[in-house]
């Protein structure tokens, strides 16, 4: 199984909900900022089966 595309695209959901997290602090959006880090946290647990796949 190809894990690299795999795990660029967790890597980039993981951005990209940092970043969502960081514009919803910004904004003053506290239930939106938590559910973009929870995105981040599950996407990270994610990536992590992905990292260990592609060591072998």
């Amino acid at each position: 199984m190809p894990w690299t595309p795999i795990a660029l695209g967790l890597a980039g959901a993981v951005l990209g909900a940092l970043a969502a997290a960081l514009i919803a602090i910004l904004e003053g959006h506290e239930l939106l900022a938590g559910i973009a880090a929870g995105a981040m946290v599950v996407n990270g647990l994610l990536l992590f089966p992905a990292h260990l796949e592609m060591d072998r």
